[in-house]
């Protein structure tokens, strides 16, 4: 093929590349609200930070905290901006935490010695309360915004109580479990894995933006600006979404909450380290599956990546320091029996 053939060519393409994308056939990703619908999902998240603590050696954190929710509609509100109240329950608990140095913790609400250890361990108890026995409510458009989530903070503070709590492990669960589910926090998880969708119809390729915020235990909030793009149709009926977010960190954070052990001078130094450091490298990518024909979520994944460094001085004498954060937000589409 000559020079000239393949000018032709490169031409030929670039005039029908409009014609062939105008042939596709757009779609529009919208949730379809309607009432006495019953959405059941499994939505998990996990967090490790990784880091060296001068004296004591390499440690990591890790986060678990899966929950079932189950979403009834109970009231749509048609017209220009369609939106539904959604009343909510927890089908099922999953929780597990590793403090370094210190010890671990775990607890399944469908494993038959948590529910018995539940009658004498009162972290145990408040967690299997959690399911069936919180129930809760938001807002939700059909653009997916949500807002208005209500019923944890009346009932978070009086079961996570820590009364009756002695050991530094569930002390810390307890602490992080009364943060992470707040009415802010749950609402921050439906938003993330949700996503808001465009308002405008879509071909592969098309973008629109977003932003969300994420707490991430022990280093705090988390802002971020996203950029969602159709990456295709599956056969018509499943939209496959990506998406990449710029990140920072909220000034508004508190870095370090209730970081266990708080007699330990070398953990007392580390929060204070937690609020300095900065940000080297960071990165979060998403993949979201969405149900075309039934106009729901049927899947999503978001995770990100992050290096923080700084300096820490435990008895005057100067460390740097790097802490590795990983933090994945899931969700799934769960069969109703």
């Amino acid at each position: 093929m000559n020079f000239r053939t393949i000018a032709a060519t490169a031409t030929l393409l670039g005039l029908l590349s409009p014609l062939l994308r105008a042939a596709e056939e757009e779609i529009e990703t919208a949730w379809t609200l309607e009432k006495d619908k019953t959405y059941l999902y499994k939505m998990g998240m996990r967090s490790e930070v990784s880091f060296d603590i001068p004296t004591k050696g390499p440690a990591k954190t890790i986060v678990l905290l899966d929950l079932v929710p189950e979403l009834d509609t109970a009231s749509v509100r048609s017209g220009r901006k369609p939106q539904a109240t959604f009343k909510g329950t927890y089908k099922a608990v999953k929780f597990h935490l590793e403090v370094p140095f210190v010890g671990s913790m775990h607890f399944d609400s469908e494993n038959e010695l948590d529910q018995r250890e539940a009658a004498r361990d009162p972290l145990k108890r408040a967690l299997l309360m959690l399911k069936d026995k919180l129930p809760y409510s938001f807002k939700m458009t059909d653009r997916a915004e949500v807002s208005r989530v209500s019923g944890h903070n009346r009932f978070v503070p009086r079961a996570f109580s820590g009364r009756g709590l002695k050991d530094p492990v569930p002390t810390a669960a307890n602490a992080i479990l009364k943060k992470i589910l707040m009415d802010k926090m749950r609402e921050q998880a439906f938003a993330d894995l949700f996503i808001p969708l465009s308002k405008e119809k879509l071909l592969p390729g098309d973008r629109w933006k977003g932003s969300s915020e994420g707490l991430i235990y022990p280093l705090g909030s988390y802002l971020f600006d996203t950029e969602y793009t159709l990456k295709e149709v599956k056969e018509g009926k499943i939209a496959v979404i990506t998406s990449t977010s710029g990140v920072k960190r909220d000034p508004r954070s508190e870095a370090g909450f209730e970081l266990p052990s708080k007699d330990d001078p070398t953990y007392g130094m580390f929060a204070q380290l937690l609020k300095q450091l900065k940000i080297q490298e960071s990165s979060r990518e998403g993949t979201f599956e969405f149900d075309l024909e039934k106009g729901e979520m049927i899947s999503g994944k978001v995770e990100m990546k992050l290096t923080l460094a700084g300096s820490f001085a435990p008895m005057g004498q100067s460390y740097d320091i790097q802490l590795d954060a990983s933090h994945v937000r899931t969700l799934e589409r769960e069969e109703k029996e």
